[in-house]
């Protein structure tokens, strides 16, 4: 994939070129570590195929926004954990996820950073940003504009000095085409937006998507017993997703442009508020 030039965020100041690359190696987290989870549907469905060891501390509200999560106060802003925070992003079916320099992305923008300072606080060392899949209806072309959006928002929380975590962008859309394209005919879908769950043979999507999980926490191949053979291919997949982007932090050469963004979209965010 080709890079092109767009404004980015370096620091406090805005200028043109190509994304400077994140510090590698970023942290790993261990299967026994406790992590967090903020969730819709979509995030909470797979994290609950992902054979994680450690217990996830977990906020799920159906078709909820980061805004909403976090307004819940929820064990994803209470809770006991310092590993890492998984974090769902939400959107309009209409549009797709928001653009991180409109009036939805801003605040969206705003509660993500309400919940990196939080995380961090708690000790978490990396928080990834898990975006919304295509569901089958939308144009193709939402796979790449829901990622380089995502990308965008993870570039401008990496910049913030205030920000000591690492964060990182899974590839959610990219993976859940693959899965589509891998089961087909068959469809991974049970409702035209959400994947068949539980995973059962034949269809092991779900189980895909919750590897991805794994391999972005662990940066590694799921290294369990698999259930089948289908379920070493999920684990293959997921692993070569993560492994292959450069939004993942470890070193892939596929590069996702970053949505352009002409400013900085937030350039004075709202200090944490005191609880």
């Amino acid at each position: 994939m080709m890079l092109f030039a767009a404004p980015f965020f370096i620091g406090q100041q805005w200028r043109m070129g190509r994304s400077a690359p994140a510090p590698d190696p970023r942290p790993l987290i261990a299967p026994t570590e406790t992590i967090g989870e903020s969730a819709h549907s979509f995030l909470a469905e797979p994290m609950g195929s992902m054979s994680w060891a450690a217990p996830v501390v977990y906020n799920y509200i159906g078709s909820s926004s980061v805004t909403d999560r976090w307004n819940s106060n929820g064990p994803d802003r209470t809770g006991d954990y310092s590993g890492a925070l998984v974090l769902a992003t939400f959107g309009d079916f209409s549009v797709g996820t928001y653009p991180p320099d409109s009036a939805e992305g801003i605040d969206e923008l705003q509660h993500i950073y309400f919940f990196a300072l939080t995380a961090q606080a708690k000790g978490c060392r990396l928080l990834i940003i898990y975006p919304i899949w295509t569901p089958p209806g939308p144009p193709t072309s939402w796979d790449t504009d829901t990622m380089a959006r995502t990308i965008a928002k993870t570039d401008w929380l990496n910049s913030r000095p205030e920000i000591t975590l690492r964060v990182v962008t899974a590839p959610v859309p990219i993976l859940a085409r693959q899965l589509e394209a891998y089961y087909a005919p068959t469809s991974i879908w049970r409702d035209g937006l959400h994947m068949v769950d539980p995973p059962v043979a034949g269809m092991r999507a779900i189980r895909g998507m919750g590897l991805l999980v794994h391999s972005m926490l662990t940066g590694a191949r799921f290294a369990g017993a698999a259930i089948d053979a289908e379920d070493g291919v999920m684990a293959d997949m997921a692993w070569a997703a993560v492994r292959d982007h450069a939004c993942t932090g470890l070193g892939g050469s596929i590069v996702i442009p970053p949505y352009p963004l002409a400013a900085d979209p937030l350039p004075n965010p709202a200090p944490l508020p005191i609880t």
